[in-house]
This record gives structure tokens, C-alpha cells and sequence, in this order.
């Protein structure tokens, strides 16, 4: 009687995670839309004091708040960190 070895069971692991180009993991949209977002409004504010309307001094704090606002959704957003081990 001939006994061939049978290969271990291995628990089943974490399931693969997939990833599209096309849709970017939780937090990084609004991450990656950030910096535009700030030089527009930065240039809006600018144009608008150029043009006679609202002298910088009085529209500064615009961008704090743009700032402030997109924090809020990045966090809203659910961004996580992965962590390696």
C-alpha cells in the first residue's frame, strides 16, 4: 500500500484587495483636488482685487475657510491609512 502526502491546508487568508485606476481609495479625491481648489480660489481673490472688488485684506480669510471645508470632507470621506505588518 502506497501512501502519497497530501499538501497542508492553509487557513484562508485576507481577501485580495482590488484596485482600479479609475476609482481612487477612500480620502484621495479629495487629497488630490486640494491644491487646485486653493490656487483657484487664490486667483479668484486675486482677480477680484485687481478688478476694483474686495481689497485682499478684506477677502484673506476665504481661503482659511475653502481650506477648512475641504478637511471637513476629507474627513467626512473616511480617509484611512493603512497600516503593513
Amino acid at each position: 500500500m502506497s501512501t502519497t502526502p497530501v499538501p497542508p491546508v492553509l487557513p484562508p487568508g485576507p481577501a485580495p484587495q482590488s484596485y482600479s485606476p479609475y476609482v481612487p481609495p477612500s480620502g484621495t479625491l479629495v487629497q488630490a483636488v486640494r491644491g487646485p481648489l486653493m490656487m483657484i480660489t487664490l486667483g479668484g481673490l486675486l482677480a477680484t482685487d485687481s478688478m476694483g472688488g474686495p481689497s485682499w485684506n478684506h477677502t484673506w480669510p476665504v481661503m482659511l475657510i475653502v481650506y477648512g471645508i475641504l478637511k471637513l470632507a476629507e474627513r467626512a470621506q473616511g480617509t484611512t491609512h493603512a497600516v503593513n505588518s
